[in-house]
C-alpha cells in the first residue's frame, strides 16, 4: 500500500523563513519554519488523505503496516524522517543511549515532570541516533576535535598561556585543556555564570577576530575559528561559544552526510539537509539555546573521545548512506529517466521527493509524487519499484 502524507512543520526560531514554504508549497507566514517531520512521532505525526494520522494506521494493524517481524520488535514505526532548514544556529546537544533514555524518561516521570513541560529533557523512552545529509552546503560542529589540534588553534591565537591569575576564566579553560580533560573542561565551562562566560568568550572573540583580518590562523582552521567569531559575536554571554570551539568543524557539500551515534556532541550552523533518526524527540542541551540545558545531563551523556567526524561522500546513482542501527536505513536515487530501480529497502518506509518527480509504484498501488511530495510504503511481499526524473530519498528499516 502506498498513501501520501501531508506533514507537520515545526516553528522552532533557528528555522528560515522560505526553505520549507518552497519545498512543500505553502505562503511564507514571515515566522521561521525549521523542520519538516515525516512519520508517526506523536508529537507531529504525518497525517493520509483519510484524515487518519500515520500514528492511527501503525496502531490499527502493525503487522500489515509494518510487517510482522518489525511490529514484533518495536510495535512502531522505529524512524523519524525530517528536511531540516537551519536559519540559525541550533543547541549544542548530545543523545542518550537506549538504556540512558529509558532511565531518564522512567526518572523524570517519576519526578512528575509533565512530559510538555519546557524543563523536561526526556520525552520519551528512546535513544537518538541519526544520520544528516546534505542538500545544499551544510555547515556543523560535530564530536570533538583532537586535543593536539585544539592546543593548535589556541597557540595561533595566543591564548596557549595566557596571562592573568588562576581566577581569569581564560586561564582555567585552558589549563583544563591543557591537561587533556575535556569532560571537565567542558563541564566548569558550561556551568559559567553569565559574567564569568561574557569574560571567557571576549578573550577569545578579541584574538580570533585579529588573527582572522590578518590571515594569522592556518587554512585548515579558519572556518571553525570564523564560527566561534559569528557564534560569539550573536551570543556574547554563552558558554556554549567556548565549547565550540572544542568541536570539529564541518563542511557537507549536497549529498554528503554524517552519521551521529549516541553522546556525539554537535551543533548544526546553516544549510538545508534530509535527516532520519530513530523515532524519537531526545535532545540532551548545554548552549547556545533559549530551551533547557541540563549541564549535568549532558555531561553524563556525552562522550569525551576526540576524533575526525566520517563524512560519507557523495556517489552518483543509488546511494545508501551507513546506519549501524536497525531502526533505519537512507538512500538516495537519482533518477535520469522514466526506467524503474528495483532495490529498494524492504519493509515499511518513507519516500521524500526534493527535486523533479518520482513515481512509487507497489503492485497495483502507484503514486507521483513532485518536488516535496512524501509517501509512506506499507510493508509488502510485493516488490516497490521507483521511477522518474529528479532527486527522490527513502528512509526505510535498517539494512543488514
Amino acid at each position: 500500500m502506498v498513501e501520501r502524507l501531508q506533514c507537520v512543520i515545526q516553528a522552532y526560531a533557528w528555522g528560515d523563513e522560505s526553505t520549507l514554504a518552497e519545498l512543500v508549497g505553502f505562503e511564507p507566514t514571515g515566522e521561521p519554519a525549521a523542520e519538516l517531520w515525516m512519520g508517526a512521532h506523536d508529537r507531529g505525526p504525518s497525517v493520509l488523505a483519510d484524515g487518519r494520522t500515520l500514528t492511527d494506521l501503525v496502531a490499527e494493524n502493525p503487522a500489515a503496516a509494518l510487517g510482522p517481524e518489525v511490529a514484533e520488535i518495536f510495535g512502531e514505526l522505529p524512524f523519524l524522517f525530517k528536511v531540516l532548514a537551519i536559519g540559525d544556529a541550533l543547541s549544542i546537544q548530545t543523545h542518550p543511549t537506549l538504556e540512558g533514555a529509558q532511565a531518564g524518561f522512567e526518572r523524570e516521570n517519576e519526578e512528575g515532570v509533565p512530559l510538555d513541560a519546557p524543563n523536561r529533557v526526556y520525552r520519551d523512552a528512546n535513544h537518538k541516533p541519526e544520520l544528516i545529509v546534505a542538500l545544499t552546503r551544510f555547515e556543523g560542529l560535530c564530536g570533538f576535535r583532537k586535543l593536539e589540534q585544539t592546543k593548535e588553534v589556541l597557540e595561533q591565537l595566543g591564548l596557549a598561556s595566557p596571562p592573568g591569575g588562576d581566577d581569569e576564566p581564560i586561564v582555567r579553560f585552558v589549563s583544563l585543556l591543557a591537561e587533556g580533560d575535556l569532560a571537565a573542561a567542558v563541564s566548569w565551562t558550561l556551568g559559567l555564570d553569565a559574567e564569568s562566560a561574557t569574560t571567557l568568550i571576549a578573550s577569545i572573540l578579541k584574538p580570533a577576530s585579529e588573527c582572522l583580518d590578518l590571515e594569522l590562523i592556518d587554512a585548515c582552521y579558519v572556518d571553525a575559528v570564523a564560527a566561534v567569531k559569528r557564534l560569539g559575536d550573536a551570543r556574547p554571554s554563552d558558554p556554549g561559544v567556548a565549547v565550540a570551539l572544542l568541536l570539529n568543524h564541518v563542511w557537507l557539500e549536497p549529498g554528503e552526510g554524517v552519521f551521529l551515534g549516541a553522546g556525539n556532541l554537535h551543533a548544526y550552523l546553516g544549510g538545508v539537509g534530509v535527516e532520519v533518526m530513530a523515532n524519537s524527540d531526545n535532545v540532551v542541551r548545554g548552549g547556545l539555546t533559549p530551551k533547557h540545558v541540563d549541564i549535568p545531563e549532558l555531561c553524563a551523556v556525552t562522550t569525551f573521545e576526540a576524533d575526525e567526524p566520517p563524512v560519507q561522500r557523495r556517489t552518483e546513482g543509488v546511494q545508501i548512506y551507513d546506519s549501524p542501527v536497525s531502526e533505519f536505513s537512507l538512500t538516495r536515487y537519482d533518477l535520469t529517466d522514466e526506467e524503474e530501480v528495483h532495490d529498494l529497502a524492504e519493509g515499511p518506509s518513507i519516500v521524500l521527493v526534493t527535486e523533479g518527480h518520482a513515481i512509487v509504484r507497489t503492485g497495483e498501488d502507484i503514486v507521483d509524487l513532485g518536488r516535496g511530495g512524501v509517501a509512506f510504503l506499507s510493508a509488502s511481499e510485493v516488490e516497490t519499484t521507483i521511477a522518474g526524473i529528479g532527486t527522490a530519498w527513502v528512509a526505510a528499516i535498517g539494512r543488514d
